[in-house]
């Protein structure tokens, strides 16, 4: 039997790949996609296990695999007609990560022919040598909770005579230019249409550096309202970061109760200056910015400077969860784009894991679990020890 895969790579990620915005990163993202395209074409041989394991989840799920019909709602995530192509993307990228079960038998043994000797080999199969490091890339922190500190270097720069553009620092114009371009080319975003004044344009794209990382200037948008056109208006059920769930104290818990208890760590991927989350029309103007020469652009992507994005990724990803939250019980949190799964052993573990990869990267296919940024199948001595940067 031979598995049709359903291509699910996204144009901006190929885009990115051309001129990488993030060192490494999308190198290591289509090492992943192509080893993953090369077991959805192979034609299956052997034990059928994880076939009924899927059938099972289904059921678990109470979602159909025959459906005809297409739900147009972009909140629902079923029925649509993908069911099964997207259930089985799911099971392949976590099932590399259970070589102890039977049910991945076909998965582990293709990792281990010769094909695959130098991805078998990476760090994506070592966590406890991959959690070392943090990623490269600027923080996900939004405009609404950053330092208002971290504005001093452009705030100088405004006190200077004349436009901004006529006095806008040559080095960060150099820095944040070719960031546009890119982000330009890869659709994230598009000129916008409007007048380039800071009454109608609310956001200035800068050019600044972070405590971790202080050689590196990167690409920031101020969206300081100077002439409060913009109000920052937010649903009452926002909560900040501060009002987050803290998921180690939940792994914990559970650990003491279940003694073979294995756990996940699954981070949704997303770009260093967005999040892979459709900006609506009406919206765009509120998250457009110039550039250092005066130009206008709009977001199609939700910038991660936006202020309260962080809201806006974590109540995307719990939303979705939500849906499931009969099934999931208190086996699922999350945290913005970090979903902490726990399973009683591995077996339990591979299930929950193929669920929730499964939900989120369902329709409308924008959401992807991030293999080198998650950590799959690990005890909860490895969760302890972690940064807490792998854990916020």
């Amino acid at each position: 039997m031979e598995i049709m895969e359903r291509d699910r790579s996204f144009g901006f990620k190929e885009s990115f790949h051309q001129g990488d915005l993030e060192p490494g990163s999308n190198e290591k993202y289509f090492q992943v996609q192509e080893k993953l395209g090369a077991i959805l074409k192979t034609p299956h041989t052997g034990s059928t296990d994880w076939v009924l394991l899927l059938v099972e989840i289904l059921a678990w799920l109470q979602i159909r695999a025959d459906y005809d019909d297409y739900a147009q709602d972009p909140a629902a995530p079923w029925p649509l007609l993908f069911i099964v192509q997207d259930l089985v993307q799911a099971f392949m990228m976590v099932a590399m990560f259970f070589p102890e079960s039977n049910v991945t038998a076909n998965v582990t043994e293709f990792l281990k022919s010769d094909e695959c000797e130098s991805f078998r080999n990476s760090l994506l199969f070592s966590p406890q040598e991959r959690c070392k490091s943090q990623p490269d890339r600027r923080s996900r922190t939004s405009y609404r909770f950053r330092d208002k500190k971290f504005w001093d270097g452009w705030n100088e720069v405004l006190k200077g005579p004349g436009y901004f553009t006529d006095i806008f620092p040559l080095d960060w114009s150099m820095n944040i230019r070719p960031t546009i371009a890119k982000l330009y080319r890869a659709g994230i975003i598009a000129p916008a249409y409007c007048q380039n004044d800071p009454q109608i344009v609310p956001g200035v794209a800068v050019a600044a550096t972070e405590p971790h990382r202080p050689d590196e200037l990167d690409l920031f948008i101020c969206y300081e309202d100077r002439y409060k056109n913009f109000p920052q208006i937010f649903p009452p059920s926002f909560a900040g970061p501060d009002k987050w769930t803290t998921l180690l104290p939940h792994a914990q818990a559970f650990a003491s109760k279940h003694q073979g208890a294995r756990f996940a760590l699954l981070r949704l991927w997303s770009a260093p200056h967005f999040y892979p989350l459709m900006v609506g029309l009406q919206n765009r103007q509120g998250n457009s910015f110039v550039d250092s020469v005066g130009r206008p652009w709009e977001w199609k992507f939700v910038p991660k400077d936006m202020p309260g994005s962080e809201f806006s990724v974590h109540h995307t990803v719990s939303k979705r969860l939500e849906l499931l939250k009969e099934q999931f019980g208190d086996r699922v949190y999350s945290r913005a784009d970090l979903i902490l799964v726990m399973g009683e052993d591995v077996a339990d573990l591979l299930k929950y894991c193929v669920a929730v990869t499964f939900a989120m990267q369902t329709k409308p296919w924008l959401r992807e679990v991030d293999l080198w940024k998650s950590f799959i199948n690990v005890e909860l001595e490895f969760m302890q020890q972690l940064d807490p940067y792998w854990l916020d």
